[in-house]
């Protein structure tokens, strides 16, 4: 390992291939470049300072997290206690990270997760993705596949929060994190997919019994049979309100329907705003089946 300092203090020597740090440190820690063929250990220590992990390698990075409890009864409050201040990640490479302590059992992956997560948040302002990145990797090495995604999810989101980005990149990345994930989860887009198709099956449904869905030939509305009886052609396409939204919201998809039936803007109000939503129906169609797509096939994590 190569020889490292505290920014505020006197140096630290270690021929040994792991590394324990205790004690409380006013000033910081630089671990730059440091290769420990074991663990970094951090227990039973304060550092107020930075501390600099900049291309560090090591093959565990363990970090023991204090529970504390400021009143009998109240739920523990679980914080990474032994760092105060910035933490440099850039560059990092760590096969094993480790948080220990009494707060956290072993199969308790959502607080491990969440431990993860403020960890690396603790290096913004000044962002670099390869700290998520690294950590993923090892996280799928442990075959914890949903927590890696997450982990690559929140690489993603935190780019907002270390970049002053104008309102429509805002909005654009905040559309891209809740319907596919940032393209890691493009199955969340079917769940929008299939609820915006439900939910127009209900309206079309709904317009079909109020009699606003009419005909969209001229020839069947004008005919004596529709106008006195609502009755159309024998070889007219019959109404379905499940295949008429999934026509009109599919983009790929032609089920024949949507180009013979149409909300009738002029049959009142609830005939407006049923045209009205077709529009936003096969709007939303779009871009949820392009996003589902280019999620599918990682166009758009090479894009981010």
């Amino acid at each position: 390992m190569e020889k490292t300092f505290l920014t505020g203090g006197e140096g630290i020597w270690s021929d040994s291939p792991a590394l324990r740090l205790a004690g409380k440190w006013a000033g910081g820690l630089s671990l730059k470049d440091a290769q420990l063929e074991e663990r970094a250990y951090f227990k039973g220590v304060t550092i107020m300072g930075p501390v600099s992990l900049r291309y560090a390698q090591m093959q565990t990075l363990e970090i023991f997290v204090k529970q504390e409890s400021e009143e009998e009864g109240e739920d523990p409050s679980i914080g990474l206690s032994p760092l105060v201040g910035w933490v440099d990640l850039h560059g990092i490479s760590v096969s094993r990270w480790v948080f220990s302590g009494p707060a956290i059992k072993d199969e308790d992956r959502e607080t491990r997760l969440r431990l993860f997560s403020a960890w690396l948040r603790r290096q913004l302002p000044h962002y670099s993705a390869h700290p998520y990145e690294n950590l993923a990797k090892a996280l799928k090495a442990e075959a914890d596949e949903n927590a890696a995604l997450r982990i690559l999810i929140q690489k993603e989101d935190d780019v907002g929060l270390a970049q002053n980005l104008p309102l429509w990149k805002r909005f654009w990345r905040w559309l891209l994190r809740y319907t596919v994930g940032h393209g890691y989860r493009p199955e969340w887009a079917l769940v929008w997919i299939l609820a915006f198709i439900a939910l127009g099956a209900f309206l079309f449904d709904l317009g079909y019994r109020k009699g606003v869905m009419a005909p969209a030939s001229t020839d069947v509305l004008v005919q004596e049979m529709y106008q006195k009886y609502r009755e159309i052609p024998k070889d007219y396409p019959t109404f379905s309100a499940w295949a008429y939204s999934i026509d009109a919201f599919i983009p790929f998809l032609d089920l024949v329907l949507e180009h013979y039936w149409i909300p009738n803007a002029d049959a009142g109000w609830w005939g407006a705003l049923l045209r009205i939503y077709l529009w936003i129906h096969i709007g939303v169609g779009w871009i949820l089946s392009s996003l589902f797509l280019t999620g599918v096939t990682g166009i758009i994590r090479r894009l981010e």
